[in-house]
């Protein structure tokens, strides 16, 4: 199992990353991609800046 985290908000071309994503991805395997959101920046949820 490969694990990133924090990775497509330092992209200079986040759609190249989610196609490279796409093209190393396993058949059968599994992408998950979560976001916040403004209303949660500087809570526990979100406690570090988003870029």
């Amino acid at each position: 199992m490969e694990v990133m985290i924090g990775v497509f908000s330092f992209s200079p071309e986040p759609l190249e990353a989610f196609a490279e994503v796409h093209w190393v991805l396993a058949p059968g395997g599994h992408f998950v991609f979560v976001t916040g959101s403004r209303q949660l920046r500087g809570t526990p949820a979100a406690p570090e800046p988003m870029p």
